[in-house]
């Protein structure tokens, strides 16, 4: 018989939630589609740039989207300590860039009041995501870490004048199949048209 670690029951339902965060998050949007079609709410029109709902969320989404774009191109997941680039804004762009999309699609299904409700549990997630990423960042890069994490904010950049100097790679890009991402934005992008279209 094993004995069981106390910090594997500790943290249990933390990495459950950080697990299957994608999967949480995918079904507390199908809930805002599910409550839109219940109450006969029409998305807003990705389209229409006279409604300032849309733009917003539109934006939310594109800036999301081209900081998760910018920061596959930098980083070599396992391999070495990204720093450069989106990586000098913030330790976590990828989750940042996310989060941003997640906010805007949010906002093109319902409503600005809907995305905060929705941003604030699925915020919490990826915070809980980014605490157990940041452990074993520092257990593998040890100093390196050490000093980049005390010089760079962890999720919300404050510095956004920093020098950026990197090198973007399309090819890692493509390595971290970001391009999943981009098409299914694109396609997710053109669904509220398509659904008021119909």
């Amino acid at each position: 018989m094993t004995d069981k670690n106390p910090r594997d029951s500790r943290f249990f339902f933390r990495d459950v939630l950080v697990k299957k965060r994608v999967t949480i998050s995918l079904f507390v949007f199908i809930g805002l589609i599910f409550k839109a079609i219940v109450t006969g709410t029409w998305p807003h029109d990705t389209a229409n740039l006279d409604d300032p709902i849309a733009v917003t969320g539109l934006l939310a989404v594109v800036l999301g989207l081209a900081i998760r774009s910018w920061a596959a191109g930098v980083i070599n997941k396992s391999k070495v300590l990204a720093m450069t680039g989106p990586y000098r804004l913030c330790r976590h762009p990828l989750y940042l860039g996310s989060l941003l999309m997640m906010f805007g699609f949010c906002v093109l299904v319902g409503s600005l009041l809907d995305a905060c409700v929705v941003f604030g549990p699925v915020l919490g997630i990826y915070l809980l995501t980014i605490q157990r990423e940041e452990q074993r960042l520092a257990e593998r890069h040890g100093a390196a870490w050490a000093h980049y994490a005390a010089t760079v904010p962890q999720f919300f950049p404050y510095r956004p004048f920093a020098r950026f100097g990197c090198d973007w790679s399309l090819a890692q890009w493509l390595n971290n199949r970001e391009y999943k991402a981009a098409l299914t934005t694109t396609c997710a992008l053109l669904l509220p048209h398509l659904w008021r279209a119909f």
